[in-house]
């Protein structure tokens, strides 16, 4: 079971994928093509529904030509 802040960080990742992905005018299923990801997994991503792996986050990452850290934009003084 995730933690309230647990899902804060997931959120904030799903967050930042999607706006990410939008800026590169890619569909679910493109991205998820390139990043080799199933498509319903980035769509649970985007929800903030699903705590994914290193090597997912790589893929995607690849995928959207941004390293993983960028993508994890993470502070914890800015979280609950």
């Amino acid at each position: 079971m995730l933690t309230n802040k647990n899902q804060v960080v997931l959120k904030a990742l799903g967050e930042k994928l999607h706006q990410q992905r939008k800026a590169k005018k890619l569909s679910l299923r493109q991205l998820a093509s390139i990043a080799d990801v199933d498509y319903s997994q980035i769509d649970k991503i985007e929800k903030g529904r699903l705590n994914i792996t290193i090597i997912t986050l790589i893929s995607i990452a690849d995928a959207l030509e941004m390293s993983p850290g960028e993508l994890l934009d993470y502070n914890p003084e800015e979280r609950p």
